[in-house]
């Protein structure tokens, strides 16, 4: 009955997560229920959401096997290693901003990213979404719900999925003057 995209209206929720990202028991339903919870309840306002989450975003650990795998992911994992999510201002941001950086692993409301997100941000262009994404839509970094991540065996591809983050925090400094951002000037609470 569904025809190319047109089963997306119909759903209200979607989970992303990168292919070595690993559930926990009960985590979607957790995220869900923060999701719903009434004081969660996204409010739009000048084409973002201003009160209210849109992104419910899980803490991402590294996982204990992938951690210890070889020699270089045991020198940077782990008490005095240098892992990237342990390392990263998730929820420090949360705190002074009142909301979290998205990294790209959590649940997104699917209609408010088609009217906030989708038209946009360019396609093809931009190489971290994540952060403009959790800047319009706003995140909530759900610090009960843990979820983990694998981290990189060897030395190359540990610089080459920083070099990817870097050159995509850079391209991000574009949107820092809401450059393809456009205002839509209204105030309303988001009901599904």
């Amino acid at each position: 009955e569904y025809y190319g995209g047109d089963f997306i209206r119909d759903i209200r929720y979607i989970l992303t997560l990168d292919s070595d990202t690993n559930l926990s028991v009960g985590s979607v339903r957790e995220m869900l229920s923060v999701a719903l919870h009434p004081v969660n309840k996204p409010i739009v306002e000048n084409g973002r959401v201003v009160s209210g989450y849109g992104i419910i975003q899980p803490t991402v650990k590294t996982e204990l096997v992938s951690a210890y795998k070889t020699g270089f992911s045991r020198l940077i994992s782990g008490a005095g290693g240098a892992d990237a999510y342990a390392s990263a201002s998730f929820i420090r941001s949360q705190t002074l901003f009142g909301s979290g950086n998205f990294c790209g692993k959590g649940l997104i409301n699917v209609s408010l990213f088609n009217s906030l997100v989708k038209d946009k941000i360019p396609q093809g262009i931009v190489l971290s979404h994540d952060v403009i994404e959790g800047s319009i839509l706003r995140t909530l970094c759900a610090t009960e719900i843990t979820l983990t991540d694998s981290t990189p065996g060897n030395t190359v591809s540990f610089f080459r999925r920083q070099h990817r983050w870097i050159r995509g925090d850079f391209q991000n400094l574009y949107f820092l003057k809401g450059k393809a951002i456009s205002q839509i000037g209204e105030t309303k609470i988001y009901d599904e």
